[in-house]
């Protein structure tokens, strides 16, 4: 009989979206599809600044994204579907990257 060794629960990524932080985001999952969160610190009203990018090491050739906007539609699609890790970076957006992506995209 094989056993097969599960990493300690603590050690997983939370699954539920509303748990998930800009610290415990799972950015090589993102990356692998292409883009990323940036984090850009604070705005001078102290609201955290957050947006999803495309990687730019990542050519459209190579897999990647041609543009930002691709980006956000690819993580909205995704989102919709309900992956927790779209919904999660959805979340984790500021105001302002929020609406472009919904006049962008629509909601989610």
């Amino acid at each position: 009989m094989t056993t097969v060794l599960e990493p300690p629960a603590e050690a997983l990524a939370p699954q539920n979206p509303n748990e998930i932080t800009i610290d415990n985001f799972d950015y090589e999952a993102a990356h692998q599809e292409g883009w990323t969160l940036f984090n850009y610190g604070h705005y001078k009203d102290g609201v955290p600044h957050v947006q999803i990018q495309k990687l730019d090491k990542l050519k459209a050739t190579e897999g990647g994204f041609s543009s930002d906007l691709d980006a956000w539609t690819h993580v909205v699609e995704h989102a919709r579907q309900g992956s927790p890790l779209h919904m999660a970076a959805l979340n984790l957006v500021d105001r302002r990257e929020r609406l472009g992506i919904t006049a962008h995209c629509g909601t989610w």
